[in-house]
């Protein structure tokens, strides 16, 4: 479904990507590991559109995505779950998550998908009236989930997921993003958390300093040492 190629990315003259090449097939979850400041980041801003690659290509369902904007990609599947959550926080829980259903006609499945929202995380079925920058931050990324999901992805982008979570709210959102996968979902999943992204994920590449450095199976990248060193504590 996505095939990234040779990627090179800058910011003015410093190269954050350094000829990234990876690939993720309908139905996967493949996650993007590494330290900060890895590139990890930077690949899904560029797949999204938000950043112009200084070379290589991003192909999604067979076509090029270069000439496309953000907006254009969006309606083409591909959701992105932004690192901060960046709900909009003068809006309603409700009304976030109907500017996560904008554009869509399909009345009667959007409102299927409100209730499968609301169904995963009860907490804002309760507060669907309540402004958005009141909700804690656990809550808002539960918004940003359920905000995704809405949007009825053919690809999601998840960026940093766990980051600012209590140990407990980190457990519950990886259940969220497990059951998309689980309904068959394509997710690609930039995570510093290596441990909670290599238990939910099919395969995964590791990056460091804006190169990717190892591959493989989600169970073959927990049992490598260096892996196991650097990302895992042990």
């Amino acid at each position: 479904m996505l095939e990234v190629d040779n990627l090179v990315v800058h910011y003015g003259h410093s190269a954050a990507l350094h000829g990234v090449s990876f690939n993720v097939n309908t139905g996967e979850l493949v996650c993007l590991v590494g330290a900060n400041g890895a590139g990890k980041t930077t690949i899904l801003r560029t797949v999204m559109g938000l950043h112009r690659p200084t070379s290589g290509s991003i192909r999604y369902s067979g076509g090029n995505l270069a000439a496309l904007k953000p907006w254009a990609r969006s309606k083409m599947g591909i959701v992105m779950i932004p690192e901060g959550r960046r709900i909009f926080p003068e809006l309603t829980v409700l009304e976030n998550l109907m500017v996560g259903a904008y554009g869509r006609k399909d009345k009667t499945a959007v409102k299927e998908d409100f209730e499968r929202a609301y169904t995963m995380f009860p907490i804002l079925r309760e507060r669907s009236d309540q402004i958005g920058r009141t909700l804690s931050g656990g809550q808002q990324q539960m918004l940003a989930i359920a905000r995704a999901l809405v949007a009825r992805p053919a690809l999601l982008l998840v960026d940093e997921i766990s980051l600012g979570l209590a140990p407990i709210l980190v457990d519950e959102v990886f259940a969220a993003i497990k059951s998309l996968h689980d309904e068959g979902v394509t997710i690609c999943l930039v995570e510093q958390n290596a441990r909670k992204a290599l238990e939910v994920a099919d395969r995964g590449y590791v990056l460091s300093s804006g190169r990717l450095v190892l591959e493989g199976s989600a169970s073959e990248l927990r049992a490598n040492p260096e892996v196991r060193k650097s990302y895992l504590g042990g």
